[in-house]
């Protein structure tokens, strides 16, 4: 009769307890199942993935579309929404950055480089990230983004003040309400010898800026752009004798829009670009032409929709014909 031969197993010495130290496959002493005496243990399961990357890349990804559509909207959204849409695109720009490094990050660990390579990786995405900060500073969307949340510009209704000595009148806001008109009158009344008119407004109601316009053109008033002055400020702006775009301050033109049913809050339900028969097109274009615009200029103006915004250059502006001074 034959014996089984037991399955070989290393000698152990015993402790001081009387148990047995763990052999080389633990302390069952034997091989895990399918394995022979001569295999070595099995290495650690390398738990690095692609996914963290993969999350990453989609979340960059996400958030440059949401910049894109955020600046793209900013150029000609309607006043009110102005301010959410530059929250929006702050927030998207603040993911962006942190997803592009976690991306960066998860790439690296993944093809486990080195200290250098980890360096030079995050150093690039940090120079990136440097120059389309600097390049995008030259967008007067993402510019006016910032002033709006900085609170340098307000979209809120529009105020008026007069300086200490009664010599500046400024005019800060959106034009959106009537009694804006009423406002500057007093403002006026208070300060008779007010010279200038100082506007940072991103716009708003057409009709409101043609009662302003008269009231700037009756006082003879200069005018100087703070920073901004958008759509419908742009032709009280004109009206200034002389009229001061400083360094820094900037224009910006579109077509009108003509708004539609409006709700019981006071939105408009159907908002669509103005004829060209309108008399909101023929107003601007009998202004602009009278403040000594060039027809070439009229026409980008007109050309612009009213989703967009037209942010000329000084020299564009000059050789539009309108009179444009610095101080």
């Amino acid at each position: 009769m034959t014996t089984r031969r037991p399955w070989p197993t290393k000698t152990r010495r015993l402790q001081r307890d009387g148990s047995a130290r763990p052999g080389p496959w633990g302390a069952s002493g034997g091989p895990p199942s399918g394995a022979t005496p001569d295999t070595p243990p099995p290495p650690p399961a390398d738990r690095r993935s692609w996914a963290p990357a993969v999350v990453a890349g989609g979340v960059f990804a996400a958030a440059a579309v949401l910049i894109f559509i955020a600046v793209d909207r900013l150029r000609g959204a309607e006043v009110g929404d102005l301010w959410s849409w530059a929250l929006t695109l702050w927030l998207a720009v603040g993911v962006l950055v942190v997803s592009g490094i976690a991306l960066t990050w998860g790439v690296i660990r993944k093809l486990e480089a080195g200290p250098l390579a980890t360096g030079g990786s995050l150093s690039f995405i940090f120079v990136f990230l440097l120059f389309a900060t600097v390049r995008s500073g030259d967008d007067p969307a993402l510019v006016l983004s910032w002033h709006i949340l900085t609170g340098n510009t307000t979209v809120g209704e529009a105020e008026v003040t007069v300086s200490a000595d009664g010599g500046v009148i400024t005019l800060r806001g959106a034009i959106l309400e009537p009694s804006l008109v009423a406002a500057l009158n007093s403002a006026v009344a208070r300060a008779p010898d007010a010279a200038l008119l100082r506007l940072n407004s991103v716009g708003g109601d057409l009709a409101i800026a043609q009662r302003l316009m008269a009231l700037v053109r009756r006082e003879g008033l200069a005018t100087e752009v703070e920073r901004w002055c958008l759509s419908a400020c742009t032709l009280i702006f004109l009206e200034g004798q002389p009229a001061y775009l400083d360094a820094g301050a900037r224009l910006g033109f579109h077509r009108p829009r003509i708004e539609f049913d409006a709700n019981a809050d006071g939105v408009p339900e159907r908002v669509v670009p103005a004829a060209d028969n309108s008399p909101a097109i023929r107003f601007m274009v009998e202004a602009m032409s009278r403040q000594g615009a060039t027809p070439a200029f009229i026409a980008r103006v007109l050309a612009t929709p009213p989703h967009d915004m037209w942010y000329p250059t000084r020299e564009a502006l000059r050789a539009g014909g309108l009179p444009i001074a610095s101080r």
